[in-house]
């Protein structure tokens, strides 16, 4: 559960009120589990990236990270407001251009909830794809519909997700909820 404190270590980020899932995408826990979980100096990337906030985060902190994103506007905004990163335009289902077990760190916030549920699988066969033995995927997703109206969001049960990354060679290290969002770390076993 986010505290006071959890959401000061990122100011404005991760706000547990409706306005603050309005305001900001990414919640502070989604970075302490990062700091948690992930390896420092290994090849990340940031599924989703948006306009490049977690992937300037994930670099900042150590984490060598390339975002991967489906809507060309805001992969062109990312890469001017960031130009010493590197943005992809690619998405999920596919992710075509990404090469096979090429990360070890895989930070997908807010990414899934864009699948429709026959695309969910495929979205997760191509994410645990990605990934390199041992290597660590991080999911967050909201289950609550506050800022979204204004998007096609599809809703997934965590219980859902945790699952089809099992099948696909996942072991699930944690899976939680706060008031707006809910946090899978997956390790790729197999």
């Amino acid at each position: 559960m986010m505290t006071k404190k959890t959401t000061s270590l990122n100011p404005g980020l991760g706000q547990e009120s409706p306005e603050g899932v309005l305001r900001n995408k990414t919640p502070s826990r989604a970075y302490e589990l990062a700091k948690k979980y992930f390896f420092k100096s290994l090849s990340t990337i940031d599924i989703g990236s948006g306009a490049g906030t977690n992937t300037a985060w994930l670099n900042e902190n150590g984490y060598e990270s390339v975002g991967i994103e489906s809507d060309n506007e805001l992969r062109l905004k990312a890469q001017e407001q960031y130009p010493n990163l590197k943005f992809i335009l690619d998405g999920l289902p596919h992710l075509k251009s990404v090469v096979n077990t090429k990360y070890t760190n895989v930070f997908a916030c807010d990414s899934l909830i864009s699948l429709p549920q026959d695309q969910l699988l495929t979205g997760i066969i191509n994410l645990t794809r990605i990934t390199l033995m041992g290597g660590k995927i991080i999911c967050c997703f909201r289950h609550t519909s506050a800022g979204q109206e204004r998007r096609r969001i599809y809703t997934h049960h965590p219980d859902q997700i945790a699952l089809l990354f099992e099948r696909q060679g996942g072991k699930v290290h944690l899976l939680e909820r706060d008031s707006a969002w809910y946090y899978l770390v997956i390790e790729k076993v197999i």
